[in-house]
């Protein structure tokens, strides 16, 4: 479904914006 890929989308991107952040720390 569009919904699910959707969701999956935020988050990975969620994921990845934490992931980037703890590295910068």
């Amino acid at each position: 479904m569009v919904l699910d890929f959707l969701v999956f989308l935020l988050l990975n991107l969620e994921f990845c914006l934490e992931f980037s952040a703890a590295l910068l720390q």
